[in-house]
């Protein structure tokens, strides 16, 4: 469970007014069930008794006007959404945590159907301006293959109107319109699953639910041409190979494949992209899932920010292999780590850089040349901290010695915030997403995108500094 959903977890208890007339009934709603789940040994019993005594009045409709995609006409409660329970998931394109629950609603859609009276609609409300466009929305439910409804609520209107707090939220509503519980936050999918299919089972019992379908049609076509050879590049790097000429890496994030180029754009070498995937293997075989930063350990070796595989992976072009060095494949929830290669779970890895550093232990070597240990930095934006990799023994900060394949946080509480500071671990970030090295300086410099600010982490210390921009709450 994330902070925010403690904090609501902490703020439901203590409330008692009357909560079918608070504008915070539907937090309630949320711990009351929660609650139930919890103590009923049959959960699914207390799932029946809370729908039983759930009575709220329905929210009122979509406004009219409003840009659609992913159906040929815009969607009303009256109509189309009539003997559904439908899920409004609150989003904001940008917002990580967001994205964590686009494959748990993909994965509810996939086992309760529109016919068995599922409907789920993405309410965009944007947390910067332009994330109101909506072509910038149209490209996004492309880049993250999101099949279902999505309306663009530009101006907060269903947001106000089921008093949403924060990315992202799921109000769950009955085939009324009626709210059933809004969930805050991620990590909620095995609640979920279990309040759906007691919602369907207990309205279908009333014969409430109706198994009519819904105008859909992917909005891919209304996208510029996309038959070129990319589909989304996230990022991009390069190396000198040994004739001293430049070689290009480009992570084409939307076609799940690592291109090699020439700078002309000459194509050298494609790694996967046969189709999306979490497999190990030869360059041909390998399969990744939205890759984004890369690094150079050398002109043979390549790093991959596997993003939505939540791993690491490692090209080596000697050998013509692709191996998974770090994470499990599945989204980790550790703040701290420490475990070797993969038996370490991490979240949304996003860029990567290689950073050489002497061990900091200050032993004495007779020539004045230490050698240079391996770290990979990894920005860590689904737990908004930095992290490492240490490809060979290293004696790191405070002369603590690291095993080669111990991967880490070394900066960044887990909190979302915009949080500058002496001590690596109080300091905060939000979403870091961009990575860059001074070698001059020792330090990485942070591109943190939800906190629209750039910041500093010495490599010596662990001292975060901010360097230009910042929103001081940038949960807000």
């Amino acid at each position: 469970m994330n902070h925010l959903s403690k904090l609501l977890r902490s703020f439901t208890r203590r409330l008692s007014m009357d909560m079918e007339t608070s504008e915070d009934y539907l937090y309630y709603s949320q711990e009351k069930l929660l609650n139930l789940i919890d103590l009923k040994k049959d959960k699914h019993l207390g799932v029946q008794d809370y729908l039983k005594n759930v009575k709220y009045a329905p929210i009122e409709d979509f406004k009219s006007g409003l840009e659609w995609f992913n159906v040929t006409e815009p969607l009303s409660f009256k109509r189309h959404l009539k003997g559904k329970v439908v899920v409004l998931d609150f989003f904001t394109y940008c917002c990580i945590n967001c994205m964590h629950i686009i494959p748990d609603l993909r994965e509810i859609e996939n086992t309760f159907s529109i016919e068995d009276g599922l409907a789920v609609v993405g309410v965009h409300s944007a947390k910067f301006e332009n994330e109101k466009d909506s072509s910038n929305i149209l490209a996004a439910v492309q880049r993250y293959n999101i099949g279902h409804p999505v309306v663009n609520d530009h101006n907060s209107t269903m947001w106000r109107n089921c008093d949403v707090q924060c990315w992202p939220t799921m109000v769950v509503l009955g085939p009324n319109a009626n709210p059933i519980v809004m969930l805050t936050g991620e990590g909620h999918k095995e609640d979920l699953f279990l309040i759906i299919k007691n919602a369907l089972e207990f309205y279908k019992a009333q014969g409430m639910i109706s198994d009519h379908k819904l105008p859909i049609k992917t909005a891919y076509h209304l996208l510029p041409d996309l038959k070129g050879p990319l589909l989304f590049p996230g990022k991009i790097t390069n190396v000198i190979d040994e004739n001293n000429h430049e070689i290009l890496a480009v992570s084409d994030t939307g076609n799940n494949r690592i291109l090699i180029l020439k700078p002309d754009g000459t194509l050298l070498k494609q790694v996967g992209g046969n189709k999306l995937g979490f497999k190990d293997g030869n360059l041909e075989e390998a399969e990744f899932n939205n890759p984004q930063g890369l690094a150079f350990q050398n002109k043979d070796v390549l790093f991959v920010a596997d993003t939505e595989n939540h791993a690491i992976r490692k090209i080596d072009f000697r050998k013509n292999t692709v191996e998974t060095v770090a994470g499990t494949g599945v989204q980790g929830h550790d703040y701290e780590g420490g475990k070797l290669w993969t038996k370490q779970e991490i979240s949304s890895p996003w860029d990567v850089c290689i950073y050489r550093t002497p061990d900091m232990d200050m032993t004495f070597h007779p020539d004045g040349n230490p050698p240079l240990k391996d770290v990979l930095i990894i920005a860590m934006a689904g737990i908004h901290q930095i992290w490492a990799l240490f490809l060979e023994d290293t004696v790191w900060w405070k002369c603590k010695l690291l095993p080669a394949g111990t991967c880490i946080r070394i900066a960044g509480s887990g909190r979302e915030e915009n949080r500058n500071n002496n001590y690596p671990h109080t300091a905060a970030f939000a979403q870091p997403s961009g990575l860059a090295l001074s070698l001059k300086n020792r330090e990485v410099y942070i591109a943190d995108s939800e906190s629209s600010s750039v910041r500093r982490l010495s490599l010596v210390d662990g001292k975060v500094t901010p360097v230009v921009g910042g929103d001081k709450n940038p949960n807000v």
